[in-house]
């Protein structure tokens, strides 16, 4: 019977660390934006992608920024 109650305990250890693991990966990609760098250096000057993606959303239209900042902001949403 001590032999039942070890695999129990294993299992409910293994069963608890996954559940961690998985709340981990979920908060990690919720907040992962916010953690790096949403900036572009391009030409000496640093751009926000997020304003960069905005404009050229808005009716600005792309010629707000350069294209090179624009596609690398692009690929870092991507």
């Amino acid at each position: 019977m001590a032999g039942v109650s070890r695999v129990v305990t294993v299992v409910t250890v293994v069963i608890v660390l996954a559940v961690v693991a998985a709340c981990a990966l979920i908060v990690l990609h919720a907040f992962g934006g916010h953690g790096r760098s949403d900036t572009v250096e391009y030409g000496g000057r640093s751009y926000d992608c997020r304003q960069v993606l905005q404009s050229f959303e808005s009716t600005a239209g792309p010629g707000v920024y350069p294209q090179a900042v624009i596609d690398a902001c692009v690929n870092r949403s991507s």
